[in-house]
């Protein structure tokens, strides 16, 4: 087992803050994963948390499940009713093609192996269906009211500022790259 999962698979600390999450804070990768045509979606989230997510995708008719690294927030899940399970960080337990969308909601930046975790999303997703990641920007340069240490600050501002021009420029020469920065 890798570290991070470690650190999260017995820790309820964690648990109870990502309970105290506004479920609001999720409506926009829940339009992601359900699109036009929630009824006939079979949706999976990758490292659901506390189910904020998975609830608001069952309530719009959507065949949610959900998969998590950590025992207290997979039980806090099922006492609500909702389909997650247990894995193992690395590879997700499910066939290949099974799912119509598959996303990962702020979950990539406390993954070891980024890469492989869009590969297995990417297995489990069926043939047109989406894969939806979403990360915090923590090189982020405008806006006053960041909650990162590394994001506040004049001097921050400036050199995130600095590294998001020579990124943009990067792939701008190479658009087919995929890269990830480990913060």
């Amino acid at each position: 087992m890798k570290p991070f999962v470690e650190y999260y698979r017995k820790n309820s600390t964690y648990s109870d803050y990502l309970a105290g999450q506004d479920h609001r804070f999720f409506a926009k990768y829940v339009d992601a994963l359900v699109g036009d045509a929630p009824h006939s979606r079979r949706v999976l989230d990758v490292g659901c948390g506390a189910g904020q997510a998975l609830a608001m995708l069952a309530k719009r008719g959507a065949d949610a499940q959900g998969v998590e690294v950590s025992e207290p927030n997979v039980r806090r899940v099922r006492a609500e009713g909702l389909q997650c399970q247990l894995y193992d960080g690395v590879q997700l337990p499910f066939e290949a093609g099974g799912f119509d969308s598959v996303g990962a909601f702020n979950v990539i930046e406390h993954v070891e192996q980024p890469e492989r975790l869009v590969m297995e999303m990417v297995r489990v997703v069926g043939v047109g269906g989406e894969v939806v990641v979403s990360a915090p920007n923590f090189l982020r340069f405008l806006g006053w009211r960041d909650y990162h240490p590394r994001m506040r600050g004049v001097r921050n501002k400036w050199t995130n500022g600095r590294l998001l021009w020579r990124k943009w420029m990067v792939m701008r020469r190479r658009k087919g790259d995929i890269r990830f920065d480990r913060m």
